[in-house]
């Protein structure tokens, strides 16, 4: 949710990098945006053309096809009708021009309720009379897709300091609005003496030890700086957020997902792809690199001798390098001396996730 105008959810599937999502190997990422009666529909996109239309709005409150009014012409209107998008928002007429956009009009409640916040309950609970259902819509959702495993970590996330009612009756949705804040103040050891004292079987004990759980799996994966610092998140691309709720929330959501899908498309978990990347990187007798290299769009872990490379004609393993840890001892012995596994675990939280991902595409 942000705050109380949209809501935004996101199912993942994957380890977090800087919190991206997917649910499968396929990347596809559902965003959901719910405008809490934010928006005129028929004055972001109306049929200017139509009879009807003009006689019942005024002016200030439809589109036109000229003067102040003129909106956005968009094409495949049907009927012979002119459709047009409100000319404040030009970027969405760039993505539906790019055919990336869908514009739905006239989807709504059957229910002829007159009460904003019925409405909203109904909706959200994917309901045409029962605004009391104890689950919401996005709850069965995720219960009818064969291919969302719910005990996994997040099957779904909302962007919010509480679970919307669209999720009611989950128990798999985790509420967060900044990542870089879903933490335990103080002591690190407050984390153990918190899981000793919920240890048991009621609801208080079971729902406060998988947000203790959440809370580890989160900054256990979040990518930091040498220092333990999270890393902050550099928009691919280079693109722009404005300094607003909704955008702020888009932005949690926003980091690539697409290096991280592919780690779990080629090894099952990012686990799995630590535990092989650090085994070549200890199996590496002497000096040498261990390697995550993107070869025939398959994604490979390896290792190479002293200075050679992937992309070497000599070189066993083939591909563009992605990833490499350095074991050379002149890498690491000054601070590590000859503890090599500390330094490829330290290694891990040092990652530039977002050029890894520049590489792979």
């Amino acid at each position: 949710m942000i705050g109380c105008s949209a809501s935004i959810a996101a199912m993942a599937g994957s380890r977090i990098t800087s919190f991206g999502f997917s649910p499968n190997e396929s990347g596809e990422i559902f965003v959901y945006v719910f405008l809490r009666g934010g928006c005129d529909g028929l004055n972001l996109v109306g049929p200017v053309n139509d009879p009807s239309y003009i006689a019942e709005r005024p002016p200030e409150l439809r589109l036109t096809d000229s003067d102040d009014g003129q909106g956005l012409r968009l094409d495949n209107g049907f009927n012979g009708l002119d459709f047009r998008l409100h000319p404040k928002a030009p970027e969405l007429k760039e993505l539906y021009d790019q055919q990336a956009l869908a514009i739905i009009h006239a989807a709504g409640l059957t229910n002829g309720t007159r009460s904003h916040f019925d409405a909203q309950d109904l909706i959200e609970r994917g309901s045409v009379n029962n605004k009391n259902l104890p689950e919401g819509w996005f709850t069965r959702y995720l219960d009818s897709i064969p291919s969302i495993d719910t005990s996994m970590m997040f099957p779904s996330v909302a962007v919010s300091s509480t679970v919307p009612a669209s999720f009611l009756g989950s128990s798999s949705t985790l509420a967060i609005q900044n990542i870089g804040d879903y933490k335990l103040r103080g002591d690190a050891k407050l984390q153990q003496v918190l899981q000793n004292i919920y240890n048991g079987q009621n609801l208080i004990d079971k729902t406060a030890a998988e947000a203790l759980r959440s809370i580890k799996y989160i900054n256990d994966h979040l990518e930091k700086d040498e220092n333990g610092k999270v890393s902050p998140y550099i928009p691919a691309s280079n693109a722009s957020y404005p300094d607003n709720s909704l955008a702020r929330s888009l932005k949690t959501l926003a980091p690539s997902g697409k290096i991280s899908d592919a780690i779990n498309g080629a090894f099952g978990s990012f686990d799995k792809f630590k535990e092989e990347l650090t085994k070549a990187a200890m199996g590496r007798f002497g000096s040498g690199w261990a390697w995550l290299v993107s070869h025939e769009w398959k994604l490979k872990i390896g290792s190479t001798a002293n200075q050679d490379n992937p992309m070497m004609d000599s070189s066993e393993l083939k591909g563009t390098p992605l990833l490499g840890i350095d074991v050379w001892e002149h890498a690491y012995y000054l601070k590590y001396q000859n503890k090599r596994n500390e330094y490829v675990a330290n290694w891990f939280n040092t990652i530039n996730w977002d050029e890894a991902a520049k590489r792979l595409s």
